[in-house]
């Protein structure tokens, strides 16, 4: 079966506007979630926990840009997006790297690769 296009799918719906319920719903009970370099979240509540600290000033993700690579394993989808913050300016690159487990499928793997310090007046470069 082809999770990774209904995988990125309901990351989409889920992300705009940003729904924290729609995620949990998404979430293996033992997800593996790391937001940038912070240390890797094991299980739905502790990775619930580092979503609503990445969203807590976000209004969604993926509304500005967005673009979808299903990986040839069926399991594993890559996406670019931007994560607009709630105060307006700049919009925050962002790359996920989300993987399914069969036979829900439920998300197992998650990351968020972005630079989380954007946007709040440092350069990231």
């Amino acid at each position: 079966m082809v999770y990774s296009v209904a995988l990125a799918d309901s990351i989409l719906k889920a992300s705009d506007p940003i729904d924290i319920r729609a995620w949990s719903i998404m979430l293996a009970d033992d997800v593996h979630l790391r937001v940038g370099s912070r240390p890797v979240a094991v299980g739905r509540k502790q990775a619930l926990g580092e979503l609503r600290l990445l969203f807590a000033k976000a209004d969604a993700l993926g509304r500005g840009f967005c673009a979808v690579w299903p990986g040839n394993d069926r399991e594993t989808v890559l996406l670019e997006l931007e994560l607009t913050p709630s105060a307006g300016g700049v919009a925050i690159p962002v790359a996920i790297i989300a993987r399914a487990i069969d036979p829900n499928p439920l998300l197992r793997d998650l990351r968020f690769y972005l630079d989380l310090r954007f946007g709040e007046g440092k350069k990231a470069c």
